[in-house]
């Protein structure tokens, strides 16, 4: 599955970002797995707890809501880590794409 979330940040063209720090939450449902493919300006490290809940919250319960609690957790770490400039543009779009 980590093959198949790196593959997709490639195709999606998630490290196409201007400081690089694109983010891939790959979800597969069926297989009760998240992975979290960060692009070079993120570190993560920094982002701590939040990211490992996220990774493993589908492996306690495959429930919707408790992923969309664990994606709103790491808004916070995100924040902190990549704080939002000025010139800020949104680079990527913000969709779902379901394979």
């Amino acid at each position: 599955m980590v093959t198949a979330a790196r593959a997709g940040f490639v195709e999606l063209g998630v490290s196409r970002t201007r400081d690089r720090t694109g983010l891939l939450v790959f979800v597969s449902m069926f297989e009760r797995k998240v992975v979290v493919v960060p692009d070079v300006g993120i570190d993560r490290a920094e982002l701590g707890e939040a990211l490992a809940k996220l990774e493993s919250v589908l492996s306690e319960s495959p429930e919707l809501p408790r992923l969309v609690a664990a994606l709103d957790e790491l808004a916070s770490p995100l924040a902190r880590v990549l704080p939002r400039a000025d010139d800020d543009e949104n680079e990527l779009p913000d969709t779902v794409s379901v394979s």
